[in-house]
């Protein structure tokens, strides 16, 4: 919007100097109204002069109110050439840069234009570690499941003491340093520690008879007895069992021994295993995460589901 009205600034401020003072331009004579500053025409035939004053001045009167909604707090968007950016403006009217939290989603602003990274990777530094981040077609940072592919290797970490698992996938010769996503868990309670180490992974089943008269759905073995798996249910092959106690207890040290999950989390797992290495210690570093609240539990006729189980029929 400034490049469009570059070439109107003399003549604003000629047209505008001139009509201020109440100036008659041309052999026609014109009135200036003392109170409204209008221009009354007392011929039909206009002056070209004045037109082009009186079309400069609307002209700068939305180039002020185009530079104020610019200047506005919130997301704006920018067109440079075939491309267009986004970019996003504080409450003193300032854009953003840098690694930014903006309600519940993380974005990456250039340093120098203020534009957010969209559909890309970007190297940031985050609490003095580096990461990889993927930023979507929105900007914002989002899980790059899909983006990394069948060839990808993951490392998931289990935190005893935060009862929280967060997984990362290889940057190559840089190491687990791409943040994927974080699970809310129940590890072991006491009298029941869950097994400490590193660990490959192998698939147990898709549903899977546990201890204690129990099951659970997508399995997955990382030591003798230990696995990932849901919370546990009442009846094998029934999603409408779910023990509603146990589930509630997502984020506390609960389980036997495994890693209880909420079923999104343990199917992701499942589907991962081969790709996939697991690090048991009592305490890991969040990183970029937080850790995530479990979903509140659902109860149809039939009775409690997991609200993250897709195969169930809301």
């Amino acid at each position: 919007m400034k490049k469009v009205f570059k070439n109107n600034r003399i003549i604003v401020g000629l047209c505008g100097v001139l009509l201020a003072a109440g100036v008659c331009i041309g052999t026609n004579h014109y009135m200036i109204s003392d109170s409204a500053g209008s221009v009354a025409a007392e011929s039909q035939k206009a002056d070209p002069l004045t037109r082009l004053a009186a079309a400069a001045e609307q002209d700068l009167d939305i180039l002020e109110e185009e530079q104020e909604s610019d200047n506005s707090p919130g997301w704006h968007t920018e067109t440079q050439g075939s491309k267009t950016y986004k970019y996003y403006n504080n409450s003193a009217g300032n854009r953003l840069k840098g690694y930014r939290k903006i309600k519940k989603d993380y974005y990456f602003f250039s340093q120098k234009s203020g534009y957010a990274v969209c559909n890309g990777w970007k190297y940031v530094r985050i609490k003095g570690k580096k990461y990889k981040l993927y930023f979507d077609k929105k900007g914002r940072r989002s899980d790059p499941t899909k983006k990394l592919g069948s060839k990808a290797r993951y490392q998931i970490r289990v935190s005893l003491r935060d009862n929280m698992v967060t997984i990362y996938a290889k940057d190559g010769a840089k190491g687990f340093i791409i943040p994927v996503k974080a699970m809310v868990c129940s590890v072991g309670m006491s009298g029941h520690t869950t097994r400490k180490g590193t660990y490959s992974l192998s698939r147990s089943g898709r549903w899977h008879v546990l201890r204690y008269n129990s099951n659970g759905q997508y399995a997955t073995r990382y030591s003798g007895p230990y696995m990932f798996h849901s919370v546990t249910y009442d009846r094998l092959g029934n999603h409408y069992s779910l023990q509603a106690a146990e589930y509630r207890k997502l984020g506390k040290a609960a389980s036997h021994g495994c890693i209880r999950l909420q079923v999104e989390d343990a199917k992701w797992i499942y589907d991962h295993a081969h790709q996939s290495i697991t690090t048991i210690r009592d305490k890991f570093s969040k990183g970029p995460f937080q850790k995530p609240k479990a979903k509140k539990i659902k109860k149809s006729k039939r009775g409690y589901y997991d609200p993250t189980d897709r195969t169930v029929a809301k």
